[in-house]
């Protein structure tokens, strides 16, 4: 059983991080960065909350492909493997796994042209496939294991970028995708008995568009998508009140839009 302490803890500790996360103003240019994963009081911690990437960005990347933004979890021994699910996005009252948007005009979301395939570069056939009508939790695979940073360091960390390659219904890269952007969702989870999952992480993945489109659509997802600090807090007391401690938790249901 969890004590009042720890789930009053839990709570205030998410209340910190999330308004540690607002930072300043949406009007900023969203870096690109990993997504950085830890875990705290019983809990796996993944941010920012919102991620942006593109697809063919970097040298001889094929237009299809992305491998950003990567992933790094610090980890307090070794052998603690890191692992993620697709979630589906409720907007408007639809839920998917994986929407589109032109970059034409206001931010409205629809279904997406190509089907997205997540895979591991050097561990096949860990490898999953996204379809735009697909609208429940997907299992994914293991991102990695823990090592120590160097022999004697005492510091452990799981460090991997994974390939996301737009494709169609059969697996086949698509050569020249739609234009626009893409975005779905994750979570993750840990082998470490007795950590929760993490929060959802959304990804605002761009193809062939202007920086002030991805930037329209990133800032879009935080305010509409993003759930607020009130509601990430009583998630986190219900989660800590409802889940046993012991064994790796399955998580929750879809990241939602605001009505």
């Amino acid at each position: 059983m969890i004590s009042i302490v720890r789930i009053f803890a839990l709570a205030v500790a998410t209340t910190v991080v999330v308004l540690a996360m607002a930072g300043p103003s949406s009007a900023q240019h969203h870096e690109h960065s990993d997504v950085h994963l830890h875990v705290e009081l019983g809990e796996l911690h993944a941010e920012p909350p919102v991620v942006e990437g593109h697809f063919g960005d970097g040298i001889d990347l094929p237009l299809y492909r992305a491998v950003n933004p990567g992933f790094g979890f610090h980890a307090s021994q070794a052998g603690v493997t890191l692992d993620f699910d697709l979630l589906p996005i409720d907007i408007d009252t639809t839920a998917r796994n994986l929407w589109y948007w032109d970059g034409a005009g206001s931010v409205a979301f629809g279904p997406s042209p190509h089907d997205l395939r997540v895979s591991h570069p050097t561990v096949p056939p860990s490898v999953v496939q996204v379809a735009p009508a697909d609208s429940a939790r997907i299992p994914g695979f293991d991102i990695g294991t823990s090592v120590e940073t160097s022999p004697g360091s005492g510091e452990f960390e799981v460090h991997q970028h994974l390939w996301f390659d737009l494709v169609d219904s059969s697996g086949t890269p698509i050569a020249a995708p739609d234009d626009g952007v893409y975005l779905w969702a994750t979570d993750f989870g840990v082998s470490t008995p007795g950590v929760d999952p993490s929060e959802p992480v959304l990804w605002v993945m761009g193809r062939g568009v202007e920086e002030t489109v991805h930037e329209a659509a990133h800032e879009w997802v935080e305010s509409h998508v993003v759930p607020e600090p009130t509601t990430l807090t009583l998630t986190a007391v219900a989660v800590a009140l409802l889940l046993t401690t012991t064994g790796r938790r399955r998580r929750g249901g879809p990241a939602c839009a605001k009505a």
